[in-house]
């Protein structure tokens, strides 16, 4: 079953709810109508508890630049500020995506 892409920052969640301010990514060829497709090898930069994530798993099927795209049901790992280490504080979700483009 395919699955919406996400493409804008705001569409992402840490663990507690807080959106992401931004997002860093490579892809800047396959864009959607709100801007460049995420893929697994994107990191998110969030301006609440969490400091950053990263994705786990992405689309089966659907590469860009040799990494899975991202879709609704990909999942990541949100984590807190360096205080020794960066460790993990929960996971990501996706609940804004661009309903127009799916991937497998």
């Amino acid at each position: 079953m395919s699955n919406p892409v996400s493409v804008l920052a705001p569409g992402l969640l840490e663990h507690n709810g807080a959106p992401a301010a931004s997002k860093i990514t490579s892809n800047s060829q396959v864009q959607g109508a709100a801007g460049a497709i995420g893929t697994q090898a994107d990191t998110v930069q969030f301006a609440g508890p969490s400091v950053s994530g990263s994705w786990l798993t992405g689309a089966g099927r659907v590469q860009i630049n040799g990494a899975p795209a991202l879709t609704a049901v990909s999942t990541g790992i949100s984590t807190g500020a360096p205080t020794p280490t960066f460790a993990p504080a929960g996971p990501m979700s996706i609940v804004q995506t661009d309903p127009r483009i799916k991937a497998v």
